[in-house]
Parts: structure tokens; C-alpha cells; sequence
């Protein structure tokens, strides 16, 4: 029985030496996956913006050569601007 409870006791005390080196080794590594992480959600954020500026853009040029527009998209970027930012309620 003494042999039995010294085997687990030896046994614990590896592990929880193992353990101080996993969380060492996590805490090492954690801010490199952060930053991998972030930097991933900040590019696909600043590609959003870059492709509906784009977008923007080709319309616009679209519209000074043609002077044709599609109103059906005016009207939906309207929609939201105003639900965004409602213009102001007049003087009285």
C-alpha cells in the first residue's frame, strides 16, 4: 500500500511540473496568436472598406460617362444613410 500512494504521489508531482511548463509555454506563445488573430480581423476589415470604396468609385465614374444611375441602389444607400444618421428635424 506504501508503494502504491508513493507511485501516485511521484506521479502527481511530475504532473503538476508539466503543467507549470505547459502554462509557461502558452503564456510565451499566447501573444503571437493574438496578434496573428487581430491582424487577420484589421486586413479583412480594411479590404471590406477598400473594395466598397472601390465600388464607390466605379459608380460614380459610371454615372460621369453616362449620367445613367441605377436608382434602385440609390434608393437603398439613402434608406440606410438616413436610418444612420437621420437628417435634422427643421427649424421652427
Amino acid at each position: 500500500m506504501d508503494r502504491v500512494m508513493k507511485g501516485l504521489r511521484d506521479r502527481l508531482d511530475r504532473r503538476k511540473g508539466r503543467l507549470g511548463q505547459t502554462l509557461v509555454e502558452f503564456a510565451l506563445i499566447l501573444p503571437v496568436l493574438l496578434l496573428l488573430l487581430f491582424g487577420i480581423i484589421e486586413f479583412g476589415a480594411a479590404f471590406h472598406a477598400w473594395l466598397t470604396l472601390e465600388h464607390a468609385a466605379r459608380e460614380a465614374a459610371r454615372y460621369a460617362a453616362t449620367g445613367q444611375y441605377n436608382p434602385a441602389y440609390c434608393s437603398e444607400v439613402a434608406s440606410l444613410l438616413d436610418a444612420n444618421d437621420p437628417p435634422p428635424a427643421p427649424y421652427t
